[in-house]
């Protein structure tokens, strides 16, 4: 048997809130939440004291045990502390015993489960009575700053219904420890049921998504995954979304910063999977490159639908969905999406689409090896230029990459080759890299996901494999509309070349353009999102459904 218990408080309600607590919020009863929350904390016995025999009944089906609840203690009057008392003393002649206690009422559906267990945790030999508090200004007296709880005026708690107890301590007294110690409620846990208005905003509320977002970014990754991500999220609307990154691999972070999102870093697997199970996701995504059997075996764990983005690892056969757009594959499975339509292309290259006139002779190139460009193709694609004097009439953009290490270098060459007469700027910021792109006649690029983004504006590029995981992205090869290189180890000079030249020929780059404009690469996140959020309804009602069958089967053991 547990040390712990956890005491709910739902009575029947008055005429001015009746049945409040059974009334349905985002197809569950109200009460459903609290009751779902705690069985799932894991942190004690769960009891239900209630006088209303529809009560018992639905608490008993997800999960909860009954205390039954004499009329005389369902007045509006009546302390909490003689409910408590009597609850206590009916367990105790069912020769059940607890050393702690947590009591909070369904009017608080969301507090978080990390916070349930700071109820118990907290209580100590010298503090025996812990409070849930909203933080509003000179509402504390003291703060302790071992336990960041706070020592609260008497007053304050009159009519608050979430506190955690020293069983032995109360019985002793029959009222609370003074002085009272409080934990911080945080504003997202805040959403007090008081009327059916409430009730509104509340399923509102609940409706939200819990999306986790596994990123990972470095110089040797570069930053594709989280513009990719960016642009994913950014089609998503009032789903509560936490990103979370190794402390090794979170290069790019502040880009999710300046879009509001929350960020929480880990440094070994065992912190990522205490944030998840805090957090409590109902999706997953990955953007890690190739995830391992033993990491998603572990995720899956936590019941979450999980979606994985170009991932070829052992791994993805354990994800809900996997979305490989720069992949292509003959192999059809009914979770699996391959090819160029499920590209997610940033909400910049849909403004900047428009229809482009081909110029006869070219005015601007651009050069782009994403935020990062390990292998410094730049600084070899612009040491080549520069030996090219029919270049010089040429305007040579290159954007630099937030995590790109070798800007002085670029810098240097630069200056010397626009003291040679050609025409060179470095733009440092890929805030306008649509704008830059739109405005060139065509692109020296790396194989990654840039490449999409490019052909979305129909500009026809020069695409460098850059490693061998960019060789088998497929689009480059299939579409037509790219020349296609391969970088081992050194750029290949003459190949470089000779596509730069065959670039400059008008009818190329014409026919480079009408191929891609048989792809319509504007689409993908809309597409992905869609599947995401059919796939995802149709998990939730299988596993609605297990778990309903789940409660009905233990009823009737």
């Amino acid at each position: 048997m547990s040390k712990n218990i956890i005491l709910i408080l739902a009575r029947g309600g008055d005429l001015k809130k009746a049945r409040l607590n059974l009334r349905i919020v985002n197809g569950k009863p109200l009460l459903y939440y609290i009751l779902k929350s705690t069985i799932d904390s894991k942190l004690g016995d769960v009891f239900v004291s209630t006088d209303s025999e529809e009560i018992k009944e639905i608490s008993k089906m997800y999960g909860g045990k009954i205390i039954p609840r004499p009329l005389s203690l369902t007045k509006n009057e009546t302390p909490v502390e003689d409910i408590i008392k009597y609850s206590l003393n009916y367990l105790g002649e069912e020769k059940l015993q607890y050393e702690k206690c947590l009591v909070i009422s369904p009017i608080y559906p969301l507090v978080k489960i990390s916070t349930l267990k700071q109820f118990f945790k907290k209580l100590t030999k010298n503090k025996q009575t812990i409070f849930g508090i909203i933080e509003k200004k000179n509402e504390y007296v003291k703060k302790d700053s071992n336990d960041k709880i706070f020592q609260v005026k008497n007053k304050l708690f009159e009519k608050e219904k979430i506190v955690s107890f020293k069983i032995k301590s109360f019985l002793s007294k029959n009222h609370f420890q003074i002085p009272k110690y409080g934990i911080i409620l945080q504003p997202e846990e805040v959403h007090v049921i008081n009327n059916y208005q409430d009730l509104h905003s509340l399923e509102k509320i609940l409706k939200r998504k819990k999306i986790l977002v596994r990123v990972d970014a470095d110089k040797k990754i570069g930053l594709g995954h989280v513009y990719n991500i960016l642009a994913i999220l950014n089609n998503l609307h009032d789903e509560e979304i936490l990103i979370v990154m190794n402390k090794n691999k979170h290069l790019g972070d502040n880009k999710f910063k300046e879009h509001n999102y929350n960020i929480k870093y880990f440094k070994n697997e065992k912190e990522l999977i205490k944030i998840i199970a805090d957090f409590v996701p109902d999706i997953i995504f990955n953007d890690i490159l190739d995830t391992s059997k033993e990491y998603m075996k572990k995720i899956k764990l936590k019941n979450s639908f999980i979606v994985n983005f170009e991932d070829l690892g052992e791994g993805n056969q354990y994800a809900n969905l996997v979305f490989n757009p720069i992949y292509y594959s003959k192999k059809i499975r009914p979770n699996y999406f391959f090819g160029s339509e499920y590209a997610c292309v940033r909400d910049e290259f849909r403004i900047w689409r428009k229809d482009r006139k081909i110029n006869k002779k070219v005015s601007q190139i651009l050069i782009t090896f994403g935020g990062t460009d390990p292998s410094n193709i730049t600084i070899q694609i612009l040491k080549l230029i520069s030996e090219q004097n029919f270049l010089k009439n040429i305007n040579i953009v290159i954007i630099l990459g937030i995590g790109y290490l070798r800007k002085k270098d670029v810098e240097l060459i630069m200056h010397q080759m626009n003291q040679d007469g050609f025409s060179v700027k470095i733009v440092l910021k890929s805030d306008t890299m649509a704008k830059h792109i739109s405005e060139s006649d065509f692109v020296i690029t790396s194989n990654g996901r840039t490449v999409f983004e490019i052909a979305s504006l129909q500009v026809p590029m020069i695409s460098i494999s850059a490693n061998i995981r960019e060789e088998k992205h497929a689009f480059s090869k299939y579409s037509g509309g790219v020349l296609s290189l391969t970088y081992k180890n050194k750029l290949n000079k003459i190949k470089t070349i000779d596509s730069i030249k065959k670039m400059l020929d008008y009818k190329t780059r014409t026919k480079l353009t009408d191929a891609l404009k048989e792809y319509d690469l504007l689409d993908g996140v809309q597409k992905i999102d869609s599947i995401i959020k059919n796939e995802y309804e149709k998990y939730k009602i299988i596993k609605n459904n297990q778990i309903i069958k789940k409660h009905h089967n233990n009823i009737f053991k």
